[in-house]
């Protein structure tokens, strides 16, 4: 209820919010067709400008590259290669040995009694030198015994040779005619046995002979003693082994070849009818030696495929640096010549059998090849071009390729310089 006289506070109340007229709806509709629009245009405008820009950035680039903006370039190490003549080598390797080689024995059975003066281990001792002095005297005996058989064997063979021709005498007195009943008659059988107990008694005496010298047991070549095994009082038996001896007028050398290698070599028939001559050099190379080649084998190894020849040097330890056996020595050759071929390091061809090189535009080119032989540590190659000059990679990469720009060593220390435009061209090319 209201009090008399009061007065009630205004209350506030906000102003009506003006009322904006909502637009025809074609209106609105092409209000957003023009915003598409010019967003469309300002992203082509934006794109030509950035294309004019590379355009007149790329027109006004200097010819010169900067350090950094200039290809780097792979360098790598060369060796020029020329063609030329080749005389080839040969190199086997072989064991020198004796022509002979023999364990000398006994052929009579009896005690030694002596033995030779120069009869010892690594002695040299001449052709029929005495080695060893066998007791010889059953042996002279047997030789009396002989000599006796023989001479009462030519005693028989006359008796019996006079009683044959009184035989035939007699019968031809008696005027009987035909032939004797037996051929005893007229001693035919007497004598032809008289005869070969004669033979016989001859034989035994020579036998008897060869048995007395055979206690002399002597050197059958000039030779070197290797081993002694006997001594004063030994007692031997026909086969036992008294000395083992190898010749010294002569040592030979057997060298096994590849197919390869006796391709380079003349014919194997002229090779030791020529006796072509070769150098022998010992293992450490403090000694060498001129010997030829003496034949030549006629069969092939199963094992290593390979073919020897046989080398020999005459009166090896008569010379100045003796050859002694059982020296391994390095035996080389001249073979035939080659015409037009190149030597390269034996570092240049790689596991797969290329060589590669820089062709004259500076890029990396390679061929296979087989090697036709090697010679201190080069191998000698047909050449690849008929480039008076060759530049042969010295150790490649498995990182190169065919076409491959480089530049050599040699280039960089001279300050060879690059055509940078050349070589983006060919790059883009690629």
């Amino acid at each position: 209820m209201k009090q008399p006289n009061q007065i009630e506070p205004p209350v506030e109340t906000s102003p009506p919010a003006p009322q904006t007229p909502n637009p025809p709806a074609s209106t609105a509709k092409s209000g957003g067709v023009l915003r598409g629009v010019g967003i469309t245009l300002l992203a082509f405008g934006l794109l030509f400008g950035t294309v004019a820009g590379v355009v007149v950035a790329t027109n006004n680039r200097p010819d010169e590259l900067t350090e950094e903006e200039r290809p780097t370039l792979p360098e790598v190490a060369v060796v020029v290669a020329s063609e030329s003549q080749v005389q080839t080598r040969v190199t086997g390797y072989g064991e020198v040995r004796a022509q002979f080689e023999i364990s000398l024995a006994a052929e009579v059975e009896g005690q030694i009694v002596d033995l030779g003066s120069s009869f010892a281990t690594g002695s040299l001792v001449d052709k029929g030198a005495l080695l060893v002095q066998v007791d010889e005297s059953r042996y002279l005996e047997r030789l009396a015994l002989a000599r006796s058989a023989v001479a009462q064997a030519r005693v028989v063979l006359l008796q019996e040779e006079r009683e044959a021709a009184q035989a035939r005498r007699e019968w031809e007195r008696a005027k009987l005619s035909g032939t004797p009943d037996s051929p005893l008659l007229l001693h035919e059988p007497q004598l032809a046995s008289a005869r070969a107990e004669l033979a016989a008694a001859e034989a035994r005496l020579i036998s008897a002979q060869l048995d007395v010298e055979r206690t002399h047991i002597k050197a059958p070549f000039n030779a070197v003693v290797l081993r002694r095994h006997v001594s004063p009082g030994t007692y031997l038996q026909p086969g036992t082994v008294v000395a083992d001896l190898i010749d010294r007028d002569r040592v030979e050398i057997r060298v096994p070849l590849s197919p390869d290698q006796w391709a380079l070599l003349p014919e194997a028939d002229l090779l030791g009818a020529d006796r072509t001559p070769l150098t022998l050099t010992a293992h450490d190379g403090r000694a060498t030696w001129r010997g030829y080649v003496l034949r030549v084998e006629r069969h092939v190894e199963s094992a290593s495929r390979q073919r020897a020849l046989i080398a020999a040097v005459d009166q090896p330890l008569s010379l100045a640096n003796p050859l002694l056996p059982g020296t391994f020595v390095t035996a080389e050759i001249d073979g035939k010549r080659l015409d037009r071929v190149i030597s390269i390091p034996a570092s240049a061809m790689t596991r797969r059998g290329e060589v590669w090189y820089v062709t004259p535009d500076r890029r990396l080119a390679s061929y296979p090849v087989s090697p036709l032989f090697e010679r201190d540590g080069q191998l000698v190659v047909p050449p690849p071009t008929r480039d008076a000059e060759i530049e042969i990679l010295v150790q490649p990469l498995q990182a190169y390729a065919p076409g491959m720009k480089v530049m050599t060593f040699e280039e960089r220390e001279i300050g060879a310089e690059v055509d940078p435009a050349e070589e983006v061209r060919h790059d883009r090319a690629e």
